[in-house]
């Protein structure tokens, strides 16, 4: 059973990264006016993209029994190193996520479970919330890190 879900789940994502619009060569060079279709050809061979998609993806699926996700068209690592380097801030940031919703969650479940109208007030609170849903989709919040302090920064937007 873990075979076919394994097969399953690769094939559902090898299919989403070549359905996403734009081409690979094109990220990968930038759009020149002036490039030349030989050389974009050429290039396309040489990363192994003009063969048959079943090809593909039975390369990618080997690659990735082997981690080796490939090189960052960004940075030029590779993207299992970029993992690496990113789980530990990523680790910090789920475990502080916990913290607070148990810190929040814990105590209103005990206040709703003593009394009837903080149970109402939090089934409200919660209503109002789906209801409201452009109270925070049009809100963004972006963390920085610098590798020792994360910091949250708001901004609005306008509609």
């Amino acid at each position: 059973m873990l075979i076919p879900v394994f097969l399953g789940v690769t094939l559902i994502s090898f299919t989403i990264i070549k359905l996403t619009p734009g081409d690979p060569i094109m990220n990968l060079i930038g759009v020149r006016p002036g490039t030349d279709p030989e050389t974009i050809a050429a290039l396309r061979a040489n990363l192994g993209l003009d063969q048959p998609i079943h090809v593909l993806y039975a390369k990618w699926l080997w690659r990735l029994m082997n981690r080796d996700l490939g090189r960052s068209n960004v940075t030029r690592k590779a993207v299992l190193t970029l993992i690496g380097e990113a789980l530990p801030r990523t680790l910090t940031l789920i475990v502080n996520a916990i913290v607070v919703a148990m810190l929040i969650g814990i105590p209103v479940g005990i206040l709703n479970s003593r009394t009837s109208s903080s149970d109402r007030c939090s089934k409200s609170f919660a209503k109002a919330r789906r209801l409201l849903p452009w109270a925070t989709t049009n809100t963004h919040w972006s963390v920085r890190s610098n590798g020792t302090s994360v910091s949250c920064h708001h901004a609005r937007t306008r509609i």
